[in-house]
């Protein structure tokens, strides 16, 4: 049977308020669907701000709460409950954390059974949010077991770090944000007609960017790189579109003028023709460090305007193969990746691959599919038509590697995790934390912080790690976990185990004093114990870098000899070493 054939559902949409945003952005699309038959009503928090009145055009019932101030807060929370209880909805369904945590908890008083939260935040950078942010969103997690019956998620990304939270990972569903292309297209005369505005000409390369002015919008690394595009193609020019992006503006004044940008910047402040401004575009440059799913790539695809991005939230799954991806807060890599674009710009490679991203984001991001996954997920139903944000693309198999320490990770495995990336996996990787964690996210690879101590004296400490991987490989669900040195090996072939990890690879460098020392029998034959537990799994590889270590193992029973593969050394990279010896100088 098809949805619209059911009786339709009255679906309470509750969010903080209704001012310019990706989920507010969302929110009205979805109930102002031309495909949407259920009753939709929407209560804000906050005011009417920007979408209330486009809400009120379209017919949707709207309810303003002005929940701004503690009197106002604690008297709304009762106006909630109350008009819950006479609205009477199937389905609740909360948007962003204070929604969820206020909105969830109403609606559960008012004897609402079906609450749905909405994740749209990536997490990436919420120990930089503000302490409120952080304690709702901890108190979510902490709640999400009892209030919702279920959480939707807008990118993959983000829910796998709200599992790992403690968000109860049974709940998720990821759904992307869908769109309605008919408003995103590719127009000669527009183009034209607003670089003619702009005092732009048709043969000038124009980069734009349309994100609010906003910390995780990184706009200075967008500058910073733009600097280093002008060095090129000095006429090149850079319009800024969104809230803050203005003349008004004196920090984003004083970053253009310290990297000597003031003829090679259009600001245009906050509009309402985004569509329009972005028919103008050569190129739409995504220049954040933390993202959920950012819809302005889809709509740049949509418009067949060239994308580059940095490597956030789903924002690489989204471009496919059709964008160039780079590490995020990383200015020069920024900067190639625009210049890649620009060097073959309009030549026929850059053509065939402005058509494939409309063709891409048309295929998977329609909003008529987004509508109907939601419907299917307010009514329930375990096998609803939702397409796997991981599916998307190439990019759809996550590899694990557990080391110990970052620093070693860095020397002796970096090599193995690039190549992975470049061969399609998303790559993560947990280790303690260190100085050099930073290095590991800058090369887009997405690290983990784990508990964990170079000794294995504290039993209590020793199950803290234990635990910690197991719900980390619970929340991120690789298909094949490689772990590095003793401790990763130990504790995390247990772990992939107990998370029934469908792949795991072991390499052993070294089996230690434990195996060597004669006076190490209770020790030894309690480390023979761990390794079977640890290299017990069905579907493994043990790689050895010396037979004598292979051998000991086997005839421990430890592991079989189809399972042992012997790889000499971690490997050397042989272009960093030229060869020459060096000449001596002897002292007379």
């Amino acid at each position: 049977m098809h949805e619209n054939d059911l009786p339709p559902l009255t679906v309470v949409h509750i969010i903080s308020g209704l001012g310019q945003g990706g989920a507010e952005t969302v929110l009205y699309r979805l109930v102002t669907a031309p495909t949407q038959h259920n009753r939709n009503i929407v209560i804000s928090l906050g005011d009417a701000d920007v979408f209330g009145p486009k809400l009120e055009l379209a017919g949707v019932p709207l309810h303003c709460l002005k929940m701004k101030g503690p009197l106002a807060f604690v008297s709304g929370l009762f106006r909630l409950r109350r008009l819950l209880k006479q609205l009477s909805p199937d389905v609740v369904q909360t948007w962003m954390y204070h929604s969820d945590l206020v909105g969830g908890i109403m609606a559960r008083l008012a004897g609402v059974k079906n609450v749905v939260w909405c994740i749209r935040n990536s997490g990436e950078n919420l120990h930089r949010s503000s302490l409120k942010s952080r304690v709702v969103a901890w108190t979510c997690a902490r709640l999400s077991r009892w209030v919702p019956r279920k959480i939707v998620s807008c990118a993959e990304n983000a829910a796998r770090r709200h599992k790992q939270w403690g968000y109860d990972a049974s709940k998720f569903k990821v759904i992307p944000n869908g769109y309605d292309f008919s408003h995103w297209h590719a127009d000669a005369e527009i183009r034209a007609s607003v670089r003619e505005e702009l005092g732009v000409s048709e043969h000038t390369m124009l980069i734009g960017a349309i994100a609010r002015w906003n910390p995780l919008k990184d706009h200075t690394n967008l500058l910073g790189a733009l600097a280093q595009v002008v060095k090129r193609y000095p006429e090149v020019q850079c319009v800024l579109v969104g809230q803050g992006l203005d003349h008004t503006n004196t920090a984003l004044m004083e970053i253009i003028e310290r990297f000597g940008l003031g003829r090679n910047v259009i600001l245009l402040g906050r509009r309402d023709d985004v569509p329009r401004i972005m028919t103008a575009l050569d190129v739409h440059v995504l220049s954040s460090n933390a993202e959920g799913f950012p819809n302005v790539v889809c709509e740049a695809m949509a418009t067949e305007v060239a994308c580059v991005v940095t490597d956030v939230g789903d924002a690489a799954l989204i471009v496919g193969e059709q964008g160039v991806v780079v590490p995020p807060r990383n200015a020069g890599a920024l900067a190639q990746g625009v210049l890649s674009v620009l060097d073959e710009l309009h030549g026929p490679a850059d053509v065939e691959r402005r058509r494939k991203g409309r063709e891409r984001v048309v295929r998977l991001f329609s909003l008529s599919s987004m509508v109907s996954n939601y419907e299917r997920f307010w009514r329930f139903e375990e096998k609803a038509d939702v397409v796997p944000i991981a599916a998307l693309s190439s990019r759809d198999r996550r590899l694990m590697i557990v080391v110990n320490n970052p620093a070693f990770f860095l020397s002796h495995r970096v090599g193995i995790a690039l190549e992975a990336k470049q061969q399609g996996y998303e790559v993560h990787v947990a280790t303690m934390a260190g100085e050099t964690v930073r290095q590991i996210r800058d090369l887009g690879l997405i690290h983990h912080v784990i508990p964990m101590t170079r000794s294995g004296k504290n039993p209590a400490q020793e199950l803290k790690t234990l635990w910690a991987l197991y719900r980390l490989f619970k929340a991120v669900s690789p298909s094949i976990v490689h772990a590095v040195t003793i401790k990763p090996v130990l504790y995390g072939g247990i772990a992939a185990r107990l998370a029934k990890v469908p792949g795991f690879l072991a390499a052993i460098s070294g089996l230690g004093y434990i195996f060597t020392s004669e006076n190490s029998g209770f020790m030894r034959t309690a480390a023979i114990r761990l390794y079977r537990l640890a290299l017990g799994h069905k579907n493994s590889r043990v790689i050895f870098q010396n037979t004598s270590d292979r051998d000991v193992l086997i005839a421990a029973k430890v592991v079989r000899p189809d399972q042992a593969v012997v790889i000499r050394g971690s490997g050397v990279v042989l272009e960093q070493f030229s060869g020459e010896i060096p000449r001596l100088r002897h002292r007379s």
